[in-house]
């Protein structure tokens, strides 16, 4: 869609969703034209998508607050001012929404439903998904000039990347203790992400990047295995997969590059390029120099670089490093996940920020505290960590809003929270968001605040 006649704004429901929190989002990116007529700036045409269309909560009366409000303005082209019951004239916008036909309450009103046009989006079957990521990573090795025998290897990458994807989302399927084994196409983005950080001067054998791939495909799959049988079982059908695709490659092969690590640090935190780590001992005193630096300047953490904690920092490290890159560290308390996330950032140059709870602390205390922070990233540009704890959630609404702000950079929406504490992006540090090149409209603006996060 041509950007300079159309605007996109991105609405995410979730069990929450009201009809009034959504009428703030929906008139946000309004302005006032004639009388009682709004519509998006100028003369372009705007575009909703809402995401989890049949998420919201359906009431006693089989009715859906955000549905309605939607069903009043397509019937009738306006909805009512809360304030003062004034009528307000929508023009020029419409509504793409999507729903998840295994979650939520299946309840769409028919009324609603007449006015758009419904189909069925299917799993991309294997064709198309070879053809994705084909093109992905035979364009990352010839823009990146690598040897022709690395090039040449393309095509079983994505064929094992595939094949080893369906196999781990049939074997490990979720349940109460392990909630977190749900396994879709982001996670094989996410190995072809770890895979686009490779560089030609540093892979010259057809092997070192199907290490890559296995240290890849061990950190978005085997990390989040929590009993030593999946461990294992994750290894059999890994090693499975790859002599299937690699018919040269030996047991022994396997088994000398299962503990494989890549970090951004392994040649020197000067050196900030992603190759494999030579050695533990070499990590362990790259860390050991990043941990005295750390407490010269923070509170002293009195850590013990074990092995097992060197490899945490290095799998953290790599997250923060990824456009993206959200992680969620699941453990017993007092394992360390927060110190060496404290770490890792510090190794990242990034600062780290956590909520202060208090007395009556409730969401719009963490709005406010989001949107402060969305102020400091985006002008001044420092990319931060936001360090959260189960013990920091007093409230469930405030996993809802982590959600919205993990999906959309948003809670409601950046403008509106900064709007809430009567702070306006357009009259904020004009001189930083000059400096950042943080300027225009708030659809351009929106990416400077949410991207460092």
């Amino acid at each position: 869609m041509d950007r300079d006649e159309f605007l996109i704004r991105n609405i995410s429901f979730n069990y929450f969703s009201s009809s009034a929190s959504l009428q703030v989002t929906l008139q946000k990116p309004l302005e006032k034209k004639v009388g009682r007529a709004y519509g998006p700036p100028g003369t372009k045409h705007l575009v909703y998508f809402i995401d989890d269309f049949n998420m919201p909560k359906v009431d006693d009366y089989g009715t859906v607050q955000p549905h309605t409000l939607l069903r009043q303005h397509l019937d009738y082209r306006h909805w009512y001012d809360r304030d003062t019951l004034v009528v307000r004239d929508i023009h020029n916008v419409q509504y793409v929404a999507c729903m998840n036909h295994v979650a939520g309450s299946f309840t769409i009103n028919p009324r609603l439903q007449r006015h758009f046009c419904v189909f069925s989006v299917l799993f991309p079957d294997t064709k198309a998904l070879t053809s994705i990521y084909s093109s992905i990573l035979e364009q990352h090795l010839q823009c990146g000039a690598f040897a022709p025998v690395t090039q040449e290897t393309a095509p079983k990458i994505v064929l094992l990347a595939l094949d080893l994807h369906q196999k781990v989302s049939s074997m490990f399927l979720p349940t109460n203790i392990k909630f977190h084994y749900i396994f879709n196409l982001r996670d094989i983005s996410r190995i072809f992400q770890g895979l686009l950080f490779s560089k030609a001067e540093n892979f010259l054998h057809k092997t070192d990047i199907l290490r890559l791939f296995l240290h890849e495909s061990n950190r978005v799959y085997k990390d989040r295995m929590v009993e030593e049988r999946d461990l294992e079982m994750f290894d059999r059908i890994q090693a499975t997969s790859v002599k299937k695709h690699f018919h040269d490659i030996t047991e022994t092969e396997l088994q000398e590059w299962k503990d494989d690590i890549f970090c951004h640090f392994s040649m020197g935190i000067d050196e900030a390029r992603y190759l494999l780590a030579p050695s533990r001992k070499a990590l362990h005193q790259i860390l050991r120099e990043v941990l005295e630096g750390y407490n010269a300047v923070h509170a002293t953490m009195d850590l013990v670089l074990f092995e097992d904690a060197i490899a945490h920092v290095c799998r953290i490290s790599r997250i923060l490093k990824s456009p993206g890159g959200h992680a969620l560290l699941v453990g017993v308390g007092g394992s360390g996940k927060q110190s060496l996330t404290r770490l890792a950032a510090f190794l990242s140059s990034m600062e780290v920020f956590q909520p202060t709870l208090h007395q009556g602390y409730s969401t719009s205390d963490l709005k406010a505290d989001v949107a402060n922070l969305l102020m400091k990233t985006g002008l001044k540009g420092q990319r931060t960590v936001f360090l959260l704890t189960d013990d920091q959630l007093p409230d469930l609404h405030f996993l809802v809003l982590i959600n919205d702000l993990l999906i959309s950079g948003s809670l409601i929406s950046p403008t509106s929270a900064l709007s809430e504490l009567g702070i306006e992006i357009g009259s904020g540090d004009r001189r930083g968001r000059s400096q950042r090149g943080v300027r225009g409209e708030r659809s351009e603006i929106k990416p400077r605040l949410t991207d460092p996060i």
